[in-house]
């Protein structure tokens, strides 16, 4: 039976050895997908889509001009554009059923609402609630998978310059808390399958480099054979990173929408 395979595997031309490796990686990789999914049925996400520092200059005497908010001389400042989507595959809330989530700063800063919101589509259910300096409360209605809210907010006089300015919080059933990024939907799911699919096509790769040299090892000494299979390591090291992240970005490519769903 052994020979059998070995006989039928050395029939295969290049171009078919390439087909089955590349029908394995794909499989595996789908597998991977399922396994390592980081989108819920229930997920939500809350994404900083740009943020932008506003700031007086403190090297001169004085100026023309004062920033104030509610009394308060305002050094700095920082506008955020936000879109809450729902990238889950399930509704969240009801026409009845009103929700709310709540945009908090980071350093305790506080939190102003900038410009009218922009749900998409047209016909969402929101509103802000400004239940505190701090926080900047929506009030959401029905909100179908791959619904989307747009809104602007300014920071007044925020501390933390480095991480997320603002998060996401809510009660949902099914859902911890909102995911907070910079990401979108198709970073998140390349940056969760890029060390799986690495690591899949780092085996198979270095499988075959292994099983297509084995004959010629009895021809090489110990020291030879070990610095031939450090070589392959590192090219199958190489070939991994490469093909796992470009993988992983047509994966998730198309993961964004069928996970949605």
């Amino acid at each position: 039976m052994q020979n059998e395979k070995q006989s039928l595997l050395s029939r295969l031309e290049g171009w078919q050895k390439l087909l089955v490796v590349v029908v394995a990686i794909l499989g595996s990789a789908w597998s991977a997908l399922m396994y390592f999914n980081p989108i819920g049925k229930v997920d939500l996400t809350v994404r900083i889509e740009r943020e932008i520092p506003i700031s007086l200059p403190t090297n001169v005497g004085s100026l023309p001009l004062r920033l104030m908010y509610e009394g308060t001389d305002v050094k700095r400042a920082s506008t955020v554009e936000v879109e809450v989507l729902n990238s889950g595959s399930t509704i969240i809330g009801g026409e009845t059923q009103k929700w709310r989530l709540d945009l908090k700063s980071t350093d305790g800063s506080t939190v102003v609402p900038l410009g009218p919101l922009r749900p998409s589509p047209p016909n969402v259910e929101v509103t802000i609630l400004k239940s505190s300096p701090k926080i900047v409360t929506l009030e959401i209605g029905l909100f179908n998978p791959k619904d989307s809210i747009r809104l602007g907010l300014m920071l007044v006089n925020p501390v933390n310059t480095v991480g997320l300015p603002v998060v996401g919080e809510t009660r949902i059933p099914g859902l911890s808390q909102p995911v907070t990024t910079r990401q979108n939907i198709r970073e998140r799911l390349r940056d969760r399958f890029i060390p799986p699919i690495a690591v899949v096509v780092f085996v198979i790769f270095l499988g075959g480099i292994l099983f297509e040299e084995r004959e010629r090892w009895e021809e090489h000494s110990a020291c030879q054979t070990v610095k031939s299979v450090a070589g392959m390591i590192w090219v199958s090291l190489f070939v991994a990173l490469l093909s796992g992240s470009a993988i992983s970005w047509v994966i998730a490519w198309f993961a964004a929408d069928v996970l949605s769903k």
